[in-house]
């Protein structure tokens, strides 16, 4: 089935080969430019998504990845796709496009047996903290042009191989109107990732800040560098009655460093301690001063300054050299783990032999 579709200068643009479709539209390939894809909407498309996209076309965020390595970190329109050549109603639009056989939604990289299956211990735990570097990076760059993302959560963010990393679905990013006074809203927010004052309300209604989407962004580099943990799963007393973790996200306890015996992280987690000091400073603040606290939660500028100064603090373990771990730790986390569970989340590569001297 082939999509007809109008460009600003009256061009037809003929989109037959789909790439991706969900709950709002298709995407398909560009017939024009390999590097680009339209997202075409499906249902009725509101006047305030029109003037939001675009406002969004007409001020990109400064990509921090582009100059360098030729990359697209963040998916942001690029040019607007209408119905008929009179462009009275919208289509959709352009993005950058991403090849989707190379990157993958974080949640593959967050899972440890998704990503053994998919990698086995080829993507590292340096890789994962990487990763966590590059995602503060992109959300800096989007706050930095004013806009917030709102609805940031594993499935709007894709991953590749050597740990780069982009923003997709930002059609529905928070965009401000300076010219009219108005702030065109996130409507959506999944609640393992949403602010405790954002909690109950009707997020629609609601304006997103930093402030919410650095909790949010907190809890996805908790989860991507401790195996997939959330930062509120715990067990004990004071969270008996929360059987979900947006009730646990409303209580607070953030349970590593706790001396309260009656609560302590879920067993599957790894420990707080293999974590650089600087990354355990800065989820405890995002996680116990910035629970009740919006203002006092690390900014993904604050992620990114500190992210990226630890690439010289990695060791390699002499048994397994996709295990990397920290300096301050005087033993490898990945073996004990690999001993205590019967499972090794870095598995060495296939083939690699082992020179053990005598002693």
């Amino acid at each position: 089935m082939t999509t007809v579709a109008y460009t600003d200068d009256g061009r037809s643009v003929s989109l037959t080969t789909e790439i991706d479709s969900g709950g709002e539209g298709v995407i398909y390939h560009s017939p024009s430019d390999p590097l680009e894809c339209a997202k075409i909407y499906t249902k009725p498309i509101l006047p305030e998504t029109s003037k939001k996209l675009r406002l969004m076309v007409s001020n990109p965020p400064p990509d921090p990845t582009y100059k360098i390595h030729m990359h697209r970190s963040i998916c942001w329109p690029t040019a607007l796709l209408y119905k008929s050549p009179s462009k009275n109603e919208l289509a959709g639009f352009y993005m950058p496009r991403q090849d989707l056989k190379i990157f993958q939604k974080a949640l593959l990289f967050i899972t440890p047996p998704n990503r053994t299956a998919r990698f086995g211990g080829g993507f590292t735990w340096k890789h994962l903290v990487t990763a966590a570097m590059n995602i503060a990076s992109a959300v800096a760059a989007i706050h930095e042009q004013g806009y917030c993302i709102g609805d940031l959560n594993e499935s709007n963010i894709l991953i590749a191989p050597n740990a780069l990393i982009s923003l997709i679905d930002c059609d529905s990013f928070q965009v401000p109107d300076s010219t009219e006074e108005k702030t065109y809203r996130s409507r959506m927010g999944k609640g393992e990732y949403l602010a405790p004052e954002l909690t109950g309300k009707h997020l629609p209604d609601v304006d997103r800040t930093i402030a919410t989407d650095s909790f949010a962004l907190a809890v996805l580099l908790f989860q991507l560098v401790m195996e997939g943990t959330h930062p509120y799963q715990a067990k004990g007393r004071l969270v008996e009655n929360a059987s979900s973790t947006e009730l646990k996200i409303r209580l607070g306890y953030f349970p590593y460093g706790m001396r309260d015996k009656e609560i302590a992280p879920p067993d599957h987690a790894p420990s707080f301690e293999i974590l650089h000091p600087e990354m355990r400073k800065l989820f405890e603040q995002s996680f116990t001063r910035g629970h009740g606290s919006p203002e006092q939660r690390p900014t993904p500028r604050d992620w990114y300054s500190v992210l990226r100064n630890l690439d010289s603090a990695f060791l390699e373990c002499g048994l397994n050299p996709n295990h990397l771990y920290f300096n301050h730790l005087r033993s490898c986390p990945w073996c004990e783990i690999e001993l205590r569970r019967g499972r090794d989340p870095f598995p060495s590569p296939v083939g690699q032999q082992v020179d053990r001297k005598s002693t």
